[in-house]
């Protein structure tokens, strides 16, 4: 389910004059894995080795909103502690729901979410 929008005003100025003005609807949220084929088709799996059933695997995603601890925008994401997602993670597996290990902040990576998942 889509996270509620906000509309924020946006004015863009050019050396000192308004050349424009609007509004463009925001969210907190708004997660999404990296895929195969640029959103769309599989999601993007890391393994070890060949994924299989009760096996750890490796998901990446974006748009995952606030962190805990609040992190700095634009900043590398730390080893300690690791910024972990505020919101709650649950991942599908066709219609089973797989068992989420870990979700936060890629250690060395800005604004990227993995999600370890069984």
């Amino acid at each position: 389910m889509p996270a509620p929008k906000a509309g924020l005003a946006l004015k863009v100025w050019r050396e000192g004059k308004l050349i424009g003005a609007g509004r463009v609807d925001s969210a907190l949220e708004q997660p999404a894995l990296f895929t195969t084929r640029n959103g769309v088709g599989p999601a993007v799996i890391v393994s070890a080795g060949r994924p299989t059933r009760g096996g750890i695997v490796t998901l990446y995603a974006t748009g995952d909103g606030p962190s805990r601890p609040i992190g700095l925008d634009g900043t590398l994401a730390g080893s300690v502690p690791v910024p972990l997602a505020a919101s709650p993670v649950q991942v599908l597996v066709g219609n089973a729901e797989a068992e989420v290990l870990f979700a936060g902040r890629a250690p060395g990576f800005v604004g990227l979410l993995q999600v370890n998942v069984r």
